[in-house]
């Protein structure tokens, strides 16, 4: 069931504004994915779900003017094997929505992009692709620098289910010099779960951060940098102990 949003909540939720870091890249996308409202919003009809009449007001605004709680209940809603033309049309406001810091799917953020494989590039054309993987590397970029609430493998959990090959999406990790202190952050803490990855990925990607992540060389890297000369106690203590849970899981 739909979270029912407080009425001054109706305006600002899930939207970007222009001195938002994301606004050009959500821009470009609502002009890249510019088209005809589709015929239908590929809803399921029971009375549990949104209504037809509902359903039609909503196709009588552009997505754009869609409110969070209009995504939710599309999102709640919306039946499997979605069309391609409803997906694109709604998808600049789901990015957006993305980008703002909400999920699209009424708390489950990392099937916000999930009905679609929205990260499959063969889908889109050469203009709406770059936006994609634009958008893609940016939220990658912000979760790397996240030091509050959830880590990294946060985003890459929601890109991951919604299409975006997980092998990619370690690379791009992998690759950044941000990476000692994010994951000194995401494992930082003495006492670990057994998972470090959390549970749902889909098939085949737990594996492949497994085999990523749980090396000799990367614990190696992760003290290496907690012995920095001049780094913070409280950080070298959790780039410690994130060097530690690699090791325990070799």
């Amino acid at each position: 069931m739909t979270r029912p949003l407080l009425e001054s909540e109706q305006i600002a939720a899930g939207r970007v504004f222009p001195d938002h870091p994301f606004h050009r890249v959500i821009e470009d996308a609502y002009r890249v994915f510019d088209a005809p409202p589709p015929p239908h919003l590929g809803i399921c009809t029971c009375g549990m779900c949104m209504g037809p009449d509902r359903a039609a007001e909503l196709l009588r605004r552009p997505a754009r003017a869609w409110t969070l709680a209009d995504v939710w209940s599309w999102h709640d809603s919306v039946e499997e094997g979605l069309d391609q033309r409803i997906w694109s049309w709604l998808l600049p406001r789901l990015l957006e929505t993305l980008a703002a810091g909400e999920s699209c799917h009424n708390g489950l953020y990392d099937r916000s992009l999930a009905r679609f494989p929205t990260g499959k590039r063969a889908f889109w054309s050469d203009r709406q692709w770059a936006v994609l993987d634009r958008f893609a590397g940016m939220m990658l970029d912000r979760a790397m620098q996240r030091r509050f609430g959830p880590d990294l493998f946060h985003e890459m959990h929601m890109l991951a289910h919604g299409g975006w090959p997980i092998r990619d999406l370690i690379g791009r990790v992998m690759a950044d010099p941000d990476l000692p202190e994010a994951l000194a952050y995401a494992w930082g803490l003495r006492f670990q779960t057994s998972d470090l990855f959390g549970p749902g990925w889909p098939t085949g990607a737990w594996d492949a951060l497994h085999e990523a992540f749980i090396t000799q060389d990367l614990a190696d890297q992760m003290l290496g940098y907690a012995i920095l000369d001049g780094l913070n106690p409280d950080l070298s203590d959790q780039a410690l102990w994130a060097a530690e849970a690699i090791q325990s899981r070799l």
